[in-house]
């Protein structure tokens, strides 16, 4: 049985999980508040906020790919493991298979780099384009100019896009590359998602990898909590996590780099 894939709004996700959070009673929410830094203290660690600082004695950095806390640690990922990513929805993209397939296109001048579509309920797609942010900045690339030079000129893309309407204006995002592995663990600190550069460098996703993370940082925070060292047992989040997928994001940062063709994948 092959396993299931879901394409659908970002936010329809969030909102979903939100809700998941919410519905298990024994968390307490703080909407509109944004982490600005930490302190070490003997107990755990101080979160200050723009609502005031908060005790704990375990801290789950999950601020994502331009977090306050990663540069504080120093733990940001160079140019060459970071992507720069642009996504736009399109109502009426042509050309899908009957299997819904995801299509990543490995276009030779955008190489190590790809142009991605994604089809989506009611007649809607994900479009985007990624590229290492490193390339960008040596060939001195303008990613939207690039991104709508694929959509109205690629011989094979363009005919799909005639009578597709853009839903909205691009949008960028950067995108912290799994190649790039930092130290996971800080005393109590624990990153996740795509504050620990959980990003599969090949096809850009990082929401499984960022669950993933999130449940391997609960277990061992749990098991931390039962023991009486704590700091061993915190230090095996970090190869937990990369022994279940570490391998995957080495392979997934060589693979565009000798790729120049289309992959189609089910979901």
């Amino acid at each position: 049985m092959t396993a299931p894939g879901y394409l659908f709004p970002r936010k329809h996700f969030d909102y979903f999980l939100f809700n998941q959070v919410v519905s298990g009673g024994r968390t307490d929410i703080q909407t509109s508040c944004t982490v600005q830094s930490y302190t070490q203290t003997e107990e755990g660690i101080t979160v200050h906020t723009n609502q005031g600082d908060y005790p704990t004695r375990y801290f789950i950095v999950a601020d994502g790919a331009q977090s306050n806390i990663v540069r504080q640690l120093n733990a940001s990922p160079a140019h060459a493991h970071l992507s720069a990513g642009l996504r736009q929805y399109y109502r009426g993209v042509t050309g899908f298979t009957e299997d819904s397939l995801i299509e990543l296109h490995f276009i030779r001048d955008i190489l190590p780099g790809y142009f991605w579509i994604f089809p989506l309920p009611n007649g809607m797609a994900n479009v985007g384009i990624g590229m290492r942010s490193d390339i960008v900045i040596k060939k001195k690339i303008q990613l939207r100019q690039l991104f709508h030079q694929i959509i109205h000129t690629h011989p094979d893309i363009e005919p799909r896009f005639r009578n597709a309407e853009p839903l909205e204006t691009p949008r960028g995002y950067p995108l912290p590359m799994g190649s790039h592995k930092p130290s996971l663990v800080h005393g109590h600190i624990l990153l996740v998602g795509d504050a620990a550069s959980c990003i599969d460098p090949f096809t850009g996703e990082g929401i499984g990898y960022a669950m993933t993370s999130g449940r391997i940082a609960a277990e061992t925070i749990i098991k931390a909590v039962a023991s009486d060292n704590a700091a061993i047992i915190l230090n095996e989040y970090s190869r937990n996590l990369y022994r279940s997928v570490g391998a995957k994001f080495d392979t997934g940062y060589w693979i565009p780099l000798t790729t120049t063709s289309t992959i189609s994948l089910a979901v």
